[in-house]
């Protein structure tokens, strides 16, 4: 019989891919889509919003990082998605796993893997970065997708 994490984890997985293809039910095997996951979630009455990380362009990715650690820092969780680099071509990068980023004290950043159930402690130029695969990310080296509030940090609605 599964716990109360596990029903609400499957209650929300299955109301996260209902209707995440043009209406249609997004096939499970292929995990929860970043678009799907902002529609669905909440936390402390805000919505969420999903941006497409593109790691070789830098003055694109580093600013949806900033904006991610601004909000675990300011108490609020971020959804990342992780995969490969775009070195090896746009089908590397494509979302293939999602971890959600923390700061239990408002400076330390920590990243929850469902995977491993495990708590990874991360640093701030690491998520810029990427490069190496990384336990907290599932394995894999690269943040590809961000799902975080709508508001500005610290304007909550």
């Amino acid at each position: 019989m599964p716990g109360a994490f596990d029903r609400a984890q499957l209650a929300v997985k299955r109301a996260s891919t209902r209707r995440a293809l043009v209406g249609l039910r997004w096939p499970g095997a292929l995990g929860t889509p970043p678009w799907s996951a902002a529609r669905v979630a909440r936390y402390d009455g805000l919505t969420y919003t999903h941006r497409l990380v593109v790691d070789s362009r830098r003055s694109q990715s580093v600013p949806l990082i900033d904006l991610a650690v601004a909000w675990a820092r300011s108490g609020v969780p971020v959804l990342l998605y992780t995969g490969g680099d775009t070195s090896a071509g746009l089908a590397a990068a494509v979302p293939r796993h999602v971890v959600v980023l923390t700061s239990p004290d408002g400076r330390r950043l920590e990243v929850y893997e469902p995977g491993s159930g495990g708590l990874h402690p991360v640093e701030e130029g690491d998520l810029r970065s990427g490069g190496r695969r990384s336990p907290a990310y599932g394995g894999w080296s690269h943040i590809t997708w961000v799902v975080l509030p709508v508001s500005p940090p610290g304007v909550q609605t």
